[in-house]
């Protein structure tokens, strides 16, 4: 059974329409699960020894246009996605889980290309969402059970799923479609095609741009997309050209906290507080300073961990781009190179409560902090506050200390925190499939070199500029950082090699065996590293070195019996 969903009053208007849709295949489909016709929304295909279901474009965007791959996705039996959003666009309060597998140990790939394990804040990808414009999705497939030896993952312990662009129509055409609806939603999607030109050329360019209010509270999620694609296409091999750029801000969600007594125990009040939501007071600075936060920039204790942030949000741009090249060597032999690469930079923000951040702050601005005996350091929550312990500090000298940290920090009350990003990878995919009758067997490899950075720094918000601490402000743009407190980066090298045969064994029976290599190099280092103190559970330094695992033989087999054409 198919079940349409819709998450909120939305309303789609094709405004111009002079080409067909875009359920259109490309030749990067993997051979488990052949493209669906447009008369069929869902397919559900067994052809090797995978199960494998493809969700067609038509499908996707009836579901909610504009509606990203990992959400349409919930439809199908076995599949788990909660979010925040009605998208599915923020990664942040994202989660997904596929017949028990969980998110990070899945394989995602956008036309064979790498996304990474989808883990909030990777290394080593991006989402599919930002991969690929979801009006330019031709179809997703997800293939269940085992990891698929062909897949360019090193993740995927529990199946993968495969989002496949769009190729290019062969008549000239525009589409547009706005989306309205409530929460000041907007969507507008453009695509211009060439159609065929110069013989055997065609192309496409495409743009989005989305914006909606969070449910509960003021935050605006969207930004900017753009694909184009390029297909040559003739007797000797076809050419294809990708290229996708995106740029998002999504403020995110706060999530709540639970807690849970031990056997026999008992909660207090503070702990038993939990709310349904926790709102951000984003834009409303005064009322956060004035009415939330105390002069010295403590939340309610009555709140303990559920307290209020002013905004959090998950800014990232990316550009992704692929050269694909799949020659007919013969008429049973084919090869397909592609080239790739992927550059992000991004940053996770946080602006809250001084006091709630105070154990890191106080190492950095405090000058006094080095000779600070350790039971007079101010606790979480407690800037300004005498440590009942302390015995070399009054309480009007802590008292004028926490003051001295609020200055310090902007006169606010508020810091804020980042996580910023950067991803830098290259890679080449090749596969060389030979038809032999009975036997199709598959060679092939994939490497790729991911140089990454994270730094965690730390802003003071100016309590006579509130306008330059906004979710839609990259926290670097606006002003220097108080401090780093640690910065990580990691040059990681990943060789997978693989070898399939997959045997029709009888007209019912087909057999697949094969194996695959697992090989990465990793050399992580943090050249800034935190100061002692500043990071719970932390004595020394963060670690440093380099990790190889090398796994040369990673066998599969499997087989597949069709009893009467469905079962």
């Amino acid at each position: 059974m198919i079940r349409h969903t819709s998450s909120l009053f939305a309303l789609a208007a094709a405004l111009l329409v002079t080409t067909p849709g875009f359920a259109q295949t490309t030749d990067a489909a993997a051979p488990e699960a052949a493209a669906p016709d447009e008369a069929s929304a869902i397919v559900v295909t067994a052809k090797t020894t995978r199960s494998a279901t493809a969700i067609a474009q038509a499908e996707i965007q009836k579901i909610l246009p504009g509606i990203s791959p990992l959400k349409a996705i919930q439809t199908l039996p076995g599949v788990l996605y909660i979010t925040a959003d009605p998208w599915g666009y923020n990664e942040q309060n994202a989660q997904i889980f596929i017949h028990g597998f969980a998110g990070n140990q899945l394989g995602y790939t956008m036309d064979g290309i790498p996304l990474g394990d989808q883990s909030y804040g990777n290394y080593n990808g991006l989402s599919p969402q930002r991969a690929v414009i979801s009006e330019n999705v031709a179809r997703i497939v997800v293939a269940t059970g085992a990891g698929d030896l062909a897949t360019a993952s090193n993740s995927n312990l529990g199946g993968t799923v495969e989002t496949f662009s769009s190729n290019p129509l062969a008549t000239l055409g525009v589409q547009a479609t706005q989306t309205v609806g409530s929460y000041d939603t907007s969507r507008t999607f453009v695509r211009i095609d060439t159609g065929t030109f110069g013989g055997n050329n065609s192309a496409y360019i495409s743009g989005a741009r989305q914006r909606a209010r969070a449910w509960d509270f003021n935050g605006i999620q969207g930004g900017y997309q753009a694909n184009a694609k390029f297909v040559h296409d003739d007797h000797v091999g076809k050419l294809t050209l990708y290229f996708d750029y995106n740029d998002f801000t999504q403020p995110n969600e706060d999530a709540t906290t639970f807690f849970k007594p031990s056997a026999g125990g008992t909660a207090s009040a503070v702990q038993l507080y939990t709310p349904y939501t926790k709102p951000f007071f984003y834009p409303d600075f005064t009322t956060y300073r004035g009415s939330y936060l105390s002069p010295l920039g403590n939340s309610p204790s009555a709140e303990g961990g559920n307290y209020r942030n002013y905004y959090s949000d998950a800014q990232r741009t990316d550009y992704l781009g692929y050269a694909r090249y799949d020659a007919h060597l013969s008429q049973h032999v084919t090869w397909s190179t592609t080239g790739y690469f992927h550059h992000n930079d991004g940053a996770g923000v946080v602006a809250g409560p001084l006091g709630q951040s105070i154990t890191t702050a106080q190492a950095y601005l405090d000058p006094a902090y080095a000779t600070l005996p350790t039971n007079c350091r101010f606790a979480s929550n407690a800037n300004g506050v005498k440590p009942a312990a302390c015995t070399a500090l009054t309480a009007a000298q802590a008292s004028a200390s926490g003051a001295a940290l609020v200055a310090a920090t902007g006169g606010s009350g508020l810091i804020t925190r980042t996580t910023e990003y950067r991803i830098d990878r290259e890679g080449v995919i090749s596969a060389l499939a030979i038809d032999a009758g009975a036997h199709r067997i598959e060679l092939g490899g994939w490497f790729e070199h991911n140089s990454t950075t994270q730094w965690r720094r730390w802003y003071g918000v100016d309590v006579n500029n509130p306008a330059s601490s906004t979710p839609y402000i990259r926290p670097l743009e606006a002003a220097a950082p108080l401090f780093t407190q640690y910065q990580g980066d990691a040059r990681i090298n990943t060789l997978q090699l693989h070898v399939q045969d997959t045997w029709q064994a009888l007209d019912q029976l087909v057999v697949q065996a094969g194996f695959k290599t697992s090989a990465q190099w990793a050399d992580g280092r943090f050249p800034v590293q935190p100061k002692l103190g500043s990071l719970s559970g932390l004595t020394g330094g963060l670690p440093e070195g380099k990790i190889n695992t090398l796994r040369w033989f990673l066998p599969a087999a499997g087989a597949t019996y069709d009893f009467n054409g469905h079962e």
